[in-house]
């Protein structure tokens, strides 16, 4: 029915040194997202968010390169790969007290990258399921 997607909500199951961890993430409309944890213990294939069944859709390889700016503000670089696809993305994650420095530091990322980026307003996840409708998935959660 897609509910989570129009809602502009993820949910992940990160695998890292062999734990699993669930992270429900809502992209904002300022281009900011929340992110809520929880535990789990072995790779489900049903999640319940808000009461709504989440299936696995398909999974995802980050190898992200973490530079730190300053105390408060890091810089990432991730090398996607997902559905015969790879693409790049950068993020800055950063204290709320640092927000003004953080979107001064996007903001100058931007203006190098002009006109050399593709889908740049589009988040890990839409890339994800727009791949996944590309080669005939069904997209929705």
């Amino acid at each position: 029915n897609g509910v989570m997607r129009r809602e502009n909500t993820t949910v992940r199951v990160r695998k890292k040194d062999n734990r699993f961890k669930g992270t429900i993430k809502r992209h904002l409309a300022s281009g900011y997202s929340t992110e809520e944890s929880f535990n789990v213990d072995t790779l489900p294939l049903v999640i319940v968010v808000d009461n709504i069944p989440v299936w696995i859709k398909g999974s995802l390889d980050t190898e992200r390169t973490v530079f730190t700016m300053c105390e408060g503000i890091q810089i990432m670089f991730d090398l996607n790969q997902y559905l015969d696809v790879i693409d790049c993305e950068i993020e800055i994650e950063f204290r709320e007290d640092l927000q003004k420095q953080a979107e001064w530091l996007m903001s100058g990322i931007k203006a190098l990258l002009k006109n050399n980026t593709n889908n740049a307003a589009w988040c890990k996840s839409e890339r994800f399921f727009r791949a996944l409708e590309n080669k005939g998935g069904d997209s929705y959660a």
